[in-house]
């Protein structure tokens, strides 16, 4: 019987760290028009979990949880990276308490009550990583 070695071939959108490190790949940050300085969250209606932009960073002062910042200081980065031990907690949790969750995203959806209105579908419970 021939077996695959890799199992799965999809790479995650977004990965969550126990140290609270949450980095998050340019279609992802595309997708949600992401900007420096953005705070993100994570909400959950019906068992549906959204990544989406909770602030934008032009409207924010101080420093704030989940607040992004591209991870290269050139003039074009599309990767993000935030920091939240809160909502990495949580999304391990949910993941069985794993010491790291990289997640696929669905597609974009509207929701009017995020905010800026444009949300990811988070798939919280299709962890890809194999740790």
């Amino acid at each position: 019987m021939l077996t695959s070695l890799t199992h799965n071939t999809r790479r995650p959108d977004i990965s969550f760290y126990r140290s609270g490190r949450i980095d998050i790949t340019a279609r992802v940050a595309k997708s949600l028009g992401l900007q420096d300085g953005d705070v993100i969250d994570v909400a959950c209606e019906g068992g549906e979990y959204y990544l989406y932009i909770r602030y934008k960073g032009k409207d924010l002062t101080g420093s704030h949880r989940g607040q992004c910042h591209a991870t290269n200081s050139g003039n074009v980065c599309n990767n993000f990276r935030a920091y939240s031990k809160q909502l990495c907690r949580i999304v391990l949790r949910l993941n069985g308490n794993v010491n790291v969750a990289r997640l696929p995203v669905g597609q974009t959806v509207h929701r009017e009550e995020l905010g800026t209105g444009i949300a990811a579908y988070l798939i919280i419970r299709n962890n890809l990583s194999h740790d």
